[in-house]
This record gives C-alpha cells, sequence and structure tokens, in this order.
C-alpha cells in the first residue's frame, strides 16, 4: 500500500486491517509507525540509480519548435514566481535585471507571463494550457524557480526534459538534487542567483548545462516503463 500523507490516525487505522506495513510520501507528524517506509521520488545522490521511483513527466515536444505566440523572442531568463513572495516582479527578478539590463525577462505568476526588461514591464499574456508553459520553459535560456515543489519539482524537471538548465533556492529538496544532478545551479543570495544566470548566458556553458539536463531527465522521468517497473517491483516486494 501506498499513502500520500501518512499521519497517526491512518497509521492506526490500517493497523487494524490487513494492512500492517506500507509506504508513504510525506508523514503529518512524529507517530509514523516503524514499518512503513518513506518513498523516494528524486534520485538520492551516492544511491543506485534504482533507488528512486522517479514518476513519469510527460512533455510535449512540438512546444520546442514554436515559441509561445505573445512574445517574438527568446532566450529569455525565465522564471517561475513564488506565491507567497506577491511582489511584481518578484525580487528575484529585480536582481537579475539590475544586474545584467539588457538581459529579458519572463517571469510566470498566477497564469500570467509578464515580459520586463531593464526594470520596465513590456507586455503580459495569459497562459491557457500547459502547453503554453511549456512554450516558455522550451525556450528560455535557463528557468529560474523560486518555489519549486517539495516532493519532486516538477517544473524543473519539465524545463530539464527541454533541455532547458535550471537556478533554484539552495536546500529546496528534490529541486536541489535536479541543479545539482544536471549542472544547474542553486543559489542563496542574489550574488549566486545572478552568477548562475550569467553563467546560462554564455552558449559554451549553457549547450552543456542542457545536455546534462536533457539526459538527466530523460533518464529518470522521462520513460514511462520505467515507472510501471519500479512501481510493480515496489508492490509486489
Amino acid at each position: 500500500m501506498i499513502v500520500d500523507e501518512l499521519g497517526p490516525e491512518i497509521a492506526h487505522a490500517l493497523l487494524s486491517g490487513e494492512f500492517r506495513a506500507g509506504f508513504y510520501l510525506t508523514a503529518a507528524g512524529e507517530s509514523v509507525a516503524p514499518l512503513w517506509t518513506q518513498l523516494s521520488l528524486v534520485p538520492e545522490p551516492g544511491l543506485p540509480n534504482g533507488s528512486a521511483l522517479a514518476p513519469y513527466v510527460p512533455i510535449n515536444p512540438l512546444a520546442a519548435e514554436h515559441r509561445h505566440h505573445g512574445f517574438g523572442f527568446t532566450g529569455y531568463v525565465l522564471i517561475l514566481s513564488d506565491p507567497e513572495e506577491g511582489a511584481d516582479p518578484p525580487a528575484a527578478a529585480e536582481w537579475i535585471g539590475s544586474a545584467l539590463p539588457e538581459t529579458e525577462l519572463v517571469v510566470v505568476a498566477d497564469g500570467t507571463a509578464s515580459a520586463w526588461k531593464e526594470g520596465t514591464l513590456r507586455g503580459r499574456v495569459g497562459i491557457d494550457a500547459r502547453t503554453d508553459l511549456w512554450r516558455l520553459m522550451a525556450h528560455a535560456s535557463v528557468c529560474v524557480d523560486l518555489a519549486p515543489g517539495r516532493l519532486i519539482g516538477l517544473e524543473c524537471v519539465e524545463a530539464l526534459r527541454f533541455g532547458t538548465p535550471v537556478i533554484v533556492p539552495s536546500d529546496c529538496g528534490p529541486a536541489t538534487v535536479h541543479a545539482h544532478a544536471s549542472s544547474g545551479h542553486t543559489f542563496a543570495d542574489p550574488a549566486e542567483l545572478v552568477a548562475g544566470t550569467l553563467e546560462m548566458q554564455v552558449p559554451e556553458k549553457r549547450a552543456d548545462a542542457s545536455a546534462s539536463g536533457k539526459a538527466y531527465a530523460d533518464e529518470y522521468f522521462g520513460d514511462p516503463e520505467r515507472f510501471v517497473e519500479m512501481l510493480a517491483a515496489l508492490v509486489s516486494a
């Protein structure tokens, strides 16, 4: 049995039935039954390649063939905003824009993509479908995810599958693993964010990170058969 969030009540209820142990993604509280095992959804550094469940993350490769219809340029820095920050643009965009004034930025927040350059808003377009976001990812020089998910960092994986390097905050769980495993960057302060972004503007550096990131993401998250085999082995063990 696999439980998404294992809390004391669920653990106690299952102990009274035929399921005495199983797997969980997250745990609420500290009273987790000792027989339950937490699943790893991303490759853990130093562990064998087959240790992570690594769910299949689909993308539409056609998104890489045509840029987003709302913008007439590519090679921008894509910033996925933190909903809790609420700033427009977020502080990270101001840091990058101040240090690299010629760099075009596209900030995604609340279902809208906003283009910024030299501290000026150049326009906004709606993101009406997942394909819109994928197009933005596929045609960016780098994707800066300010609030990656704590379980898998889905948007980071999607960007990497398009060959777009990622930059994420330090110590943000799975996304940190993705960044380190794919020649991307993490940052703990504005200087590190700017330095990582600047490096991804160098064609050779960006090409190396792109190839490394795509290979990593496709190996772990781009093969549905691998995921089925891993899941089957897990539940039959």
